[in-house]
């Protein structure tokens, strides 16, 4: 039997969505948010924020359209002209670019749809038995019509897109009964020739019912529950999360056959949401800041650079080319002197205003100076190479050793000549000192006071630098007027909170990130090239292939699968961060073992400080921590030790030691953190 018409519903009838529907909307305002970024409010500091903007402008045209008498629809070029003039006010922008603007983020969100639904595979022998003289389509869709219909044939089905009305082009919609009586009106058909076959039981089959016509529901098992399983996954963010694991592990597994590689690969792809939504946080403030080019510095760097180019191997974010990327190798120490105009106690306030002490050793590996060109000076001022200074800053013997002549002359040229190179090295990467204003660069690293930066942009004046940290703790040297820092997790420097113990397990942080090169000492000319200096001791090659190494791996496994995954679900770098936080904290307070004995036994090398070689299993005897409430030399050598290791959870975890002596070194951890917190507290008054 032939029925005078046929109406197919669209979404899960036609075509399937890959993602849910509000993720199309969340890639719409990321879309306006990094093209209007610049011209926005403060108050819209994010995509999220726009997104929210949206669906509240939706809710309110909808209203007013319940009171002209009509049901409560609204069509998308009205939302985003509301939406341009709610968020950039009067006179911003012309009557004529608004609607620039507006037709192009109208087709963006056409071609979005188009890119992110695929036809029902099953619907065309589904309907096959429905004889009709008209078929059409009929949607409860914030689209126009002839936008529905480019959506349709884009994806082969011609034949249902010459006709069809859609709540946004109407103003009535299928779950009120309105738009049925509506085609009924226009196509001048009774509801009993009427057949109408859609997905949703109360739009597509009850209320089409109700009103004569003959309703046929589709729902195939299958294909209904992966719609069900995509929206639940996109409103709640810790099933997100459970289903990225998931399919990470599922899809992919460590192909060592050791145990604790195996081990320290499942805790990367555990903890993988950490470095993935960091980096994800640089794309986004990268595109926001309009960078030039984005730099990954060493050591850490090299790892976020390599989720980066995981991430986005086409080098763009929701349909935005991203800055070209490179390595920029360097470090404090190599960095250090190069921004020094020339060597005085206040110049060296930078570093001694950090670490209260100075190792004589430390101090020439600074200036790459061998310390015995200077045996004569340090004899003459009784100074021995191995020697501490305590209060650097305050020595009259150690300011008068620095104001040497001959100390003076020597400095002065290596601080000539390491800043002469790294300028050269920083041309060789890309970054010219042309002595004219020059562009904005990214400046990606761990953290976490961004001294690398600091130097770098007195190095490198005419250029705007934007540092992008996981952490940042309170600035003490004053900073370059050419820099701006942004944290993606804990920021002292807005202000202190809970967050600020995170910074304990910095060690870590920085032992999970670190490259399998070695620190950079320094620069050195090769012909014309600058080549940075990175030895790296056979200790930390094993702990790197020990554990670091499968542990990234992990990581980067993650971070493939999430390259399809995050964009799929509207993923940004804020919804990840309390997910990052949360497991930033688990590794601060509860370390998986594996992880604390690697950290326990990583030598760290203190240049800046001590000057020595610094292992955190080494730690203060029952004996010389019972004497230390007593004699301050002793008291000293502890604190110095608890400065430097930190970490009381990794104490815990140290099974050299007995009960009760890992106990007192716990509570004297808890001390000295409680107490350096208070003080954070009381400098933000």
């Amino acid at each position: 039997m032939t029925v005078k018409l046929l109406s197919l519903d669209v979404w899960d009838t036609l075509l399937r969505r890959k993602t849910a529907p509000g993720a199309i909307k969340f890639f719409s305002a990321q879309h306006i948010f990094y093209h209007l970024r610049q011209d926005l409010p403060k108050n819209y500091a994010d995509a999220k924020a726009i997104y929210e903007l949206r669906l509240a402008t939706e809710r309110k045209l909808g209203n007013l359209s319940k009171k002209r008498g009509l049901d409560d629809e609204y069509e998308l070029s009205a939302v985003l002209t509301a939406m341009l003039d709610h968020a950039l006010g009067e006179g911003v922008i012309s009557p004529t670019e608004r609607a620039s603007w507006v037709a192009k983020f109208y087709q963006y969100e056409i071609e979005c749809e188009i890119n992110h639904s695929f036809p029902d595979p099953a619907i065309a022998d589904f309907i096959a038995d429905y004889a009709a003289e008209q078929t059409i389509f009929l949607s409860d869709f914030y689209l126009t019509t002839p936008a529905m219909q480019q959506i349709l044939a884009a994806h082969g089905w011609e034949k249902f897109s010459l006709t069809g009305f859609t709540s946004a082009s109407v103003g009535f919609n299928k779950r009120s009964g309105n738009l049925f009586r509506h085609v009924h009106k226009e196509l001048n058909i009774k509801p009993s020739a009427h057949i109408h076959i859609g997905d949703h039981p109360w739009s597509d089959v009850r209320i089409p019912r109700k009103l004569g016509i003959t309703s046929i529901l589709y729902q195939p098992d299958k294909l209904h529950q992966d719609r069900s399983q995509r929206e639940m996954i996109f409103t709640d963010q810790n099933r997100f999360l459970s289903h990225w694991r998931h399919v990470t592990e599922t899809h992919s597994y460590s192909t060592s056959s050791n145990e604790p590689d195996r081990q320290a690969w499942s805790l990367g792809v555990a903890t993988a949401p950490l470095w993935v939504g960091f980096v994800q946080w640089v794309a986004e403030q990268a595109l926001s800041h309009k960078i030039d080019k984005l730099f990954f510095l060493t050591r850490e760097g090299e790892f976020f650079a390599q989720i980066y180019q995981t991430l986005y191997p086409n080098q763009k974010l929701h349909d935005h080319q991203l800055p070209p990327t490179a390595i920029f190798a360097s470090s404090r120490q190599a960095s250090f002197a190069a921004a020094l105009n020339g060597l005085s106690p206040a110049e060296m306030g930078r570093s001694w205003d950090l670490h209260k002490v100075q190792n004589l050793r430390g101090f020439f590996a600074l200036f790459n100076l061998d310390p015995a060109d200077f045996s004569d000076i340090l004899a003459e001022f009784n100074l021995n190479i191995d020697q501490v200074i305590h209060d650097p800053q305050h020595d009259q013997n150690f300011a008068a050793f620095i104001n040497h002549p001959k100390m003076q002359q020597a400095a002065n040229a290596a601080i000539a000549r390491q800043k002469s190179m790294l300028v050269d090295y920083a041309r060789q990467s890309g970054i010219q000192d042309s002595g004219q204003d020059g562009g904005k660069i990214g400046l990606v690293d761990i953290g976490w006071r961004g001294s690398i930066m600091d130097n770098i942009s007195r190095i490198l004046p005419n250029h705007q630098f934007y540092g992008y940290f996981l952490g940042l703790r309170r600035f003490i040297n004053p900073q370059p007027a050419n820099g701006q820092k942004f944290a993606y997790g804990p920021d002292e420097t807005i202000k202190p909170g809970n967050e600020i113990k995170l910074f304990e397990s910095f060690a870590a942080m920085e032992a999970l990130c670190q490259s399998r090169a070695g620190a950079v000492v320094g620069y050195e000319r090769v012909g014309d090239h600058i080549a940075p200096m990175r030895p790296v001791s056979a200790a930390e090659k094993i702990a790197h292939d020990r554990f670091t190494a499968p542990y990234q791996a992990g990581v980067i496994e993650a971070a493939r699968q999430a390259a399809r995954l995050l964009p799929l679900y509207g993923q940004s770098g804020d919804k990840l961060r309390p997910a990052a936080l949360a497991i930033w904290k688990k590794i601060q307070t509860a370390p998986p073992e594996q992880l604390a004995q690697e950290i326990l036994s990583l030598p760290q090398q203190d240049i800046f400080g001590l000057g020595d070689q610094f292992v955190m299993r080494d730690v203060p005897p029952v004996k010389q921590i019972l004497k230390s409430i007593i004699f301050p030399s002793e008291r000293r050598n502890v604190l110095h030790y608890l400065r430097r290791a930190q970490w009381g959870a990794a104490m815990a975890a140290n099974k050299d030691l007995g009960f009760l002596h890992r106990l007192l070194l716990v509570v004297m951890f808890r001390a000295a953190n409680g107490i350096k917190i208070l003080l954070m507290w009381y400098r933000s008054w």
